[in-house]
Parts: C-alpha cells; structure tokens; sequence
C-alpha cells in the first residue's frame, strides 16, 4: 500500500522554522524598542495585545536562542552547499576585499554607534529615549521610586512619609481591597485589577505622621526620633532626599534641624547648615543614607 503519508522533511522544518523565528525576533524587537522604561512598565501595568513588557521580552529571548539552534541545524543540513560557498568566495578573495571591508565597516559603525552613540544610527537610540520617555503623562505614571510596586503597603507608606491608616481608609473608599498591609503594591493591584499606580493614586493624598509638638525650647520624643538605621533605609532610600538640605531633611524626619546638627557634629562630620544632603556626604565620603542615619538616629 502506497505511504500517504512521507517522512518529515527535516531540511523544510528548519527552513520553515528559520522564517517564523526571523518573524517573531523582528516582531517582538520593534515592540522591545517602543515599550515604556522598566520601573514605568511595570508600575503602569502597560500591556500590548495582552502581553506585559516581561512577557515580550521573553518571546525575544525565547526566539533569539532557538533561532541561534535553528541556525546550527540548517548549518548541518546544508554543510556541503556552504563549505562549497565559502571555498568559492576565499578562491574570489581578491575580487571581493572591497565588498568585505564595506561589510565590515558596517559592522563595527554598528557597534560604535550602540557604545558612544555616534550619528547618524545614535540618533535611533535617542529616538528610542524620546519614545519611552512618550509613555509619561503625569507625574503619577512614573513611580516614586525603583521596583516601587515590589515594596508592601506598611513599606511603602514608611518609605513615602504617607499614614499607613489613611491609606488603608483611602484604600477602602476607592473600593480597593486590601488583604494584608504586608502585601505588596503589585499584589494588591493584581488581586483588585488594576495597576499598581493605581493603588499609589488611591494613598497618594494619605497625610502623612505629624511630628509632636516642641515641648519646654526643646524636641520632644517622636517616633521618628527613635528610629534605627534600617528605618531610615526602608523609609527614605531612594526617594531622592539627598536633593534636600540638611533642614530639609530633618523636617522631613519629623525632626528639629538643631538636634541634627548636633548629631553631626558629634559625629566629626564637616557640614554647612545651607547644604544638601548628597554635597555633605560628598565631603565626609559617605553616602547620602549614611549621612542621613547620623542625623535621625540617636547614638
């Protein structure tokens, strides 16, 4: 009985598999050039045909390594053709020496333009950052901080100075549910349907802690003043506080700037009352946490 039904030919799979990896590769790298920035991205919960950024950069990935695999196969399948290639072009070496340094000039302008962002191909890198940058509409859009959806509600709040019990009454007028304050921003978002932005505009107007009163001409306890070093990481890493100036920065530690100042200065740090907070590190090389710890902690 005559086979209906012929073995797989190898060579077409290959072939055919080198096309739709091309496809999809060329397809999934123009969207990687438009998306927004990562901390944007993620923040936004921004999809394209229901896929996330990670999503697509993992179809890139994904196609990239197999087209590599594919590559390998069709290389074998087609060795004879393709020494036989290669043998023709050494034997036209000469002919084509023009051709190869145009080739490889091409190559290196390519690499040079990536690195130190040389014109005319700079100017799509620029244009990528134009692109992304398009994304951003408010202030909102863009998160407080890096990976801030990562951090739990309690975390959030310390770290943007907001109150944990007006968030969670703002949180509950928004008809946003909130299982745990232990939960992170992105959890909270994914639970509800909505984007961790979102849940940031919810809080965003939670007024923070305020400070006690002073007592007698002098600075009353607070639970600023009591905090430890790892409550000034959690709370005030990467919010942009070395911008401030030192009484800035005390304020907004819930603070009087003369008993921070004292803390510096008990602790040999060279400072000027008028300078911010990231020029005084500088000058003691420190880092700006650093600097930070010394004037909200009590030693």
């Amino acid at each position: 009985m005559k086979n209906n039904n012929p073995a797989i030919r190898w060579r077409t799979v290959v072939s055919l598999s080198t096309t739709w990896l091309f496809l999809v590769m060329g397809v999934t790298g123009l969207i990687l050039y438009i998306v927004p920035q990562g901390r944007i991205a993620y923040w936004v919960d921004w999809r394209l045909l229901g896929l996330s950024k990670t999503d697509w950069g993992n179809i890139h990935i994904l196609s990239s390594i197999l087209f590599v695999v594919v590559g390998g196969f069709h290389i074998y399948f087609n060795w004879r053709a393709f020494l036989g290639h290669l043998l023709k072009k050494a034997a036209e070496g000469l002919r084509i020496r023009k051709e190869l340094w145009i080739t490889t000039a091409l190559m290196l302008l390519v690499v040079a333009s990536a690195l130190w962002n040389i014109p005319p191909l700079g100017y799509m890198i620029d244009l990528n950052e134009t692109v992304k940058s398009a994304w951003i509409h408010d202030d909102s859009d863009e998160p407080p901080f890096g990976h801030a959806e990562l951090l739990s509600l309690k975390g959030f709040c310390q770290k943007t100075d907001l109150n944990l019990s007006a968030a969670q009454q703002a949180l509950q007028k928004s008809n946003i549910a909130v299982a745990s304050t232990n939960d992170s921003l992105a959890k909270i978002a994914a639970q509800n349907g909505i984007s961790p932005r979102d849940v940031f505009v919810a809080i965003k107007n939670a007024a923070p802690p305020k400070p006690k009163p002073i007592e007698n001409g002098t600075e009353s306890m607070s639970a600023t003043e009591s905090m430890s070093a790892d409550d000034v990481v959690n709370r005030f890493s990467g919010t942009g506080v070395g911008k401030l100036s030192l009484s800035q920065a005390c304020v907004k530690g819930g603070q009087m700037p003369k008993a921070c100042f004292a803390r510096l200065a008990a602790a040999g740090l060279t400072y000027e009352k008028d300078d911010n907070v990231k020029n005084v590190a500088e000058q003691n090389q420190l880092l700006p946490i650093q600097v930070l710890q010394t004037m909200l902690v009590n030693p």
